[in-house]
């Protein structure tokens, strides 16, 4: 009996040894903490997802299976892993599909310049499982790893801003294609441009010296209203890379989906070629180009900013550091007679009159867009005090029956 029980323990430990050597044997990372004994596995993770290229001799696998929406972080950047017990230089692939046609989701070699450990974010869907893969390229010694989750809302309203900041944001709700299939489309960076220990964020597409580049950005999904106008707002420069100068182009869709196809169908609200570098690198931001466009919703319901990058291989990189969109105070065109305003200098009073409707609300802005005046009304005529406001141009918002009509008046 004791000689079976010696045998079966051994089947176990042999067992346990080679789970994980393999993507088939992966064994099931937990969030929390995952230990990782020697990397010795007979699979080498393929295809290889991290920039530096194969050149690995073994491997080791997990597979986890993610408990929401949102974006999911796998870390080795552990106090344990010290580079004496524990290997201080780690390489993550992380893959969707499924063994024998797996997709590479992202990876990750060093943190930076002198921390050899790897992190990689990357958007998950509840329910779906997803593999994670070392390799022994710079060190075969275990260590230990850290997979969290985080949930993420996408749910956006106007008027609506994106600076980059949010890296959640980026891998759930925007949608990146990379068109040329170079694997270097849009990707959203932390980097120090001028040198003074901040990091600045920003949305690139990489430079790349094969395939003229073809990529898009797509936003998380605008809910818009027929028949208004939108100001679309965005702040770009270009990059030079090693050797090759910055001369990249750019086009600002409107989309109705976040395809490629729906792209090609949209309104191109803004274009521009021969994009370079304004200022030095230090300075790309500060120098970058701001520009304004407008849209006009045909029909209420979801669309998307489109960002289309491309240009000439060898291309350098395109840098967008924000982007808005907000309802268009301009003037809009009033049914007849419905409702008429008139200014009076010497009181400083805007006199409103509803011809058919009640008056409900009335916003004053000025002409930059802040707000300076909102009252609640009641009845087909109002009378607004204006004294407290600075000499200028200002426009009026009032709503009627849950319409909205806009005025302009000069105080």
């Amino acid at each position: 009996m004791k000689k079976i029980t010696l045998t079966l323990a051994a089947i176990a430990a042999a067992i346990t040894m080679n789970a994980q050597d393999t993507c088939a044997t992966a064994g099931t990372a937990v969030v929390g903490t995952n230990t990782v004994g020697t990397i010795d596995g007979t699979e080498i993770p393929m295809p290889d997802c991290v920039d530096n290229g194969p050149g690995a001799t073994a491997g080791e696998w997990y597979s986890y299976t993610a408990t929401m929406d949102g974006l999911a972080t796998v870390s080795t950047n552990l106090a344990i892993n010290d580079g004496v017990t524990y290997s201080d230089d780690t390489r993550i692939h992380i893959y969707s599909g499924t063994c024998g046609t797996l997709t590479c989701l992202g990876g990750n070699d060093d943190i930076d310049t002198t921390n050899y450990l790897s992190e990689i974010s990357f958007a998950v869907t509840s329910g779906q499982t997803y593999y994670i893969a070392f390799d022994d390229y710079w060190s075969g010694l275990g260590f230990d790893f850290e997979l969290t989750e985080v949930s993420v809302d996408c749910t956006t309203a106007i008027p609506y801003s994106n600076d980059a900041d949010d890296e959640g944001d980026f891998g759930v709700c925007h949608t990146v294609i990379d068109n040329d299939a170079n694997g270097t489309g849009w990707i959203r960076q932390d980097l120090d441009l001028d040198g003074d220990s901040t990091m600045e964020t920003f949305f690139t597409n990489g430079s790349n010296t094969t395939v003229q580049k073809d990529d898009y950005l797509f936003s998380p999904a605008l809910t818009l209203e027929a028949g208004k106008n939108y100001d679309i707002e965005v702040t770009f420069n270009g990059a030079d890379a090693t050797g090759t100068s910055a001369n990249e182009s750019l086009d600002v869709i409107m989309s109705s989906g976040n395809t490629v196809t729906d792209a090609a169908a949209g309104s191109v609200i803004y274009s521009q070629t021969g994009i370079v570098q304004t200022g030095a690198f230090a300075d790309v931001e500060n120098m970058a180009t701001t520009i304004t466009a407008s849209f006009t919703a045909p029909a209420d319901g979801d669309y998307y900013i489109t960002f289309k990058s491309y240009a000439a291989s060898p291309a350098a990189f395109l840098l967008i550091f924000d982007y808005s969109i907000d309802e268009n105070l301009a003037v809009n065109s009033f049914e007849a007679n419905s409702i008429v305003h008139s200014y009076d200098k010497v009181r400083s009073n805007l006199n409103i009159e509803s011809s058919n409707y009640s008056l409900e609300e009335i916003n004053i802005y000025s002409v930059t867009g802040k707000r300076v005046i909102s009252k609640n009304l009641n009845s087909l005529e109002a009378t607004i005090d204006v004294n407290s406001l600075n000499s200028g141009l200002y426009l009026a918002q009032i709503r009627t029956q849950g319409k909205v009509e806009t005025i302009k008046f000069i105080k």
